[in-house]
């Protein structure tokens, strides 16, 4: 009920950020694009205000060929977003 309060774009960020709180591997953009029914390009420019948001709390996003990570400090949780 509360969701239909946040816009749809925040859901995807909220989404991608538990994807991969909750993931100790690298995550595909492609996976993160079939787990928010977005394209490929919407989760590229989701990304990049990630990183933006991130950074505040001292995280950053590492990207390699193999996915992505999120690297956060130790006393940052998912319950500060």
């Amino acid at each position: 009920m509360i969701w239909q309060l946040v816009s749809p774009k925040d859901q995807r960020i909220y989404k991608i950020i538990e994807l991969l709180f909750d993931s100790d591997q690298t995550v595909t953009i492609n996976t993160i694009a079939k787990e928010t029914n977005s394209s490929i390009r919407t989760i590229k420019y989701e990304l990049t205000d990630l990183k933006k948001f991130l950074s505040v709390y001292n995280g950053r996003l590492i990207s390699s060929f193999d996915g992505i990570i999120m690297e956060l400090p130790a006393h940052i949780g998912i319950d500060v977003f």
